[in-house]
């Protein structure tokens, strides 16, 4: 289990350190689904380092085919997150959506309703970090065209 949680910590820093482009990705394509799964791990610490891997390859604008490919089982796993008892996993969450509703809000759309209301309940989360976190989201919704529409049911909130 130490050798899994060293191997994502490594591969974050590479990642990290490489400033991936959208040319790099496909190297990686190999990796990407036991990333994917890997998100699914009991052990919080893997779990985040995990998604803090899958962050560099959001923040590309083209993503990898194995990517594309992945796309829903990785949405649909970061969703499942959303709930996370580690506070490290929930903020990486919110970091990985307001990177997605930056680069791919349509994909978003079907859940926008849901993630406003997280990211209304994580903007008053007792962890700074989370909150701050969650706020860069209602930055980043402001800025996209035709996304604020979908802010007005919940401004009573």
């Amino acid at each position: 289990m130490m050798f899994a949680q060293g191997a994502f910590k490594t591969l974050d820093k590479i990642l990290e350190d490489m400033e991936l482009e959208s040319s790099q990705t496909q190297n990686f394509d190999e990796v990407i689904p036991v990333l994917i799964n890997a998100m699914r791990d009991a052990k919080a610490t893997i779990r985040a380092h995990t998604l803090s891997c899958l962050l560099h390859f959001v923040s590309i604008q083209k993503f990898s085919p194995m990517f594309e490919q992945q796309f829903s089982n990785f949405l649909a796993n970061t969703l499942g997150l959303a709930s996370d008892t580690d506070t490290k996993v929930r903020k990486l969450v919110c970091q990985i959506l307001t990177r997605l509703l930056d680069s791919r809000p349509n994909e978003l759309l079907p859940y926008i309703n849901d993630l406003i209301n997280y990211m209304l309940q994580s903007t008053q989360d007792s962890d700074r970090d989370i909150a701050l976190e969650a706020c860069e989201f209602w930055i980043t919704i402001a800025e996209v065209p035709d996304m604020t529409e979908h802010l007005a049911p919940h401004l009573p909130k």
